[in-house]
């Protein structure tokens, strides 16, 4: 059996922080492994290289988030995807026991999430989720 995993969107928000403080405590206790996911979008059709300045500029936005949050990068798996927020949190949403966001009213990855109803079956969530307000981090300890 697989061990449990503790899957956290971010993207680079104050709220985004929050949310992967409060992931990082939970999987802790939960015994869980964390996954750090960021999404964004190539501007070109063509799938960009690994090494694109869009890959970079979210690598660049997760290394951040670990840092401000006070996380190992050592003790994550992280995941760069090009693709919509929502998107890539629904399909790894699929191999997790628990999907953490951050709310921010007007966020994008909020917004993104939250603001649109669907009612495509394959865009819903495949586990519990958890939405983290701002300043909740420190509850999850």
């Amino acid at each position: 059996m697989a061990a449990p995993r503790v899957v956290v969107g971010i993207d680079g928000s104050s709220a985004s922080v929050s949310a992967l403080r409060w992931a990082a405590a939970e999987a802790r206790r939960r015994g869980a492994r964390l996954s750090v996911v960021v999404a964004y979008r190539h501007d070109i059709m063509l799938q960009p290289p690994r090494g694109s300045d869009a890959w970079h500029g979210a690598r660049d936005v997760l290394d951040r988030a670990l840092l401000a949050a006070g996380v190992d990068p050592d003790h994550v798996e992280a995941h760069v995807i090009d693709g919509s927020p929502a998107a890539s949190l629904v399909a790894v949403s699929h191999r997790a026991d628990l999907l953490v966001i951050g709310h921010q009213e007007h966020g994008p990855l909020s917004r993104t999430l939250l603001g649109a109803v669907n009612t495509d079956r394959d865009t819903f969530f495949r586990c519990p989720v958890v939405v983290v307000p701002p300043g909740c981090e420190e509850q999850a300890r």
